[in-house]
């Protein structure tokens, strides 16, 4: 028998232990793009630069305007802890920049540091939705921003837990050179 492949295989068909092009395993693993990562990090932003708004309209303990006022972070809290808003502002005031560095280092693939945007993010959501549902109880007319601001921080937790964020931070060790 003159044929050019081997007998039983039909003709274009591979071995079986050969990968063809695209199939995993085939030539040296691909870095993941960083774009999750960056677009979660991004979605960060709001959040932060809204919780830096709210704490410094309200910096010096009086309500300038109470629609910022009611959603300052923590503020549900606040008269049980200190009698005041003043543990509002300062947790506002801490947790903002905390959140942009966290942010920065996501958007730059540190591994370690997915999930502490992450779970404070899903924290702040928390507590906006439970302030949200306590302002359900008394004044309805002052839910709109504590609505926005559980948006705000729900969407950017639940994006860096997808798992094309964790891809895109995972690093593949480097290649030898042949």
């Amino acid at each position: 028998m003159n044929q050019p492949w081997p007998p039983g295989r039909p003709y274009g068909q591979q071995q079986p232990d050969q990968p063809y092009p695209g199939q995993p395993g085939h030539g040296p693993p691909q870095r993941q793009s960083g774009v999750a990562a960056v677009v979660a990090a991004l979605l960060f932003l709001p959040a932060a630069i809204f919780t830096f708004i709210a704490a410094f309209a309200s910096w010096d303990g009086t309500p300038g305007s109470a629609h910022l006022f009611i959603s300052l972070l923590g503020l549900a809290f606040s008269h049980g802890i200190t009698g005041n808003a003043d543990f509002a502002i300062t947790l506002s005031t801490v947790v903002a920049p905390l959140v942009l560095v966290l942010a920065l280092l996501l958007a730059i693939r540190l591994p370690a540091v997915r999930w502490v945007p992450a779970a404070l993010g899903a924290l702040c959501a928390g507590y906006y939705a439970y302030a949200t549902i306590r302002l359900l109880d008394g004044s309805g007319g002052y839910l709109l921003l504590p609505i926005v601001a559980l948006l705000l921080w729900l969407v950017p937790a639940f994006v860096a837990a997808l798992p094309p964020v964790g891809r895109a931070i995972r690093t593949f060790p480097p290649q030898r050179r042949r």
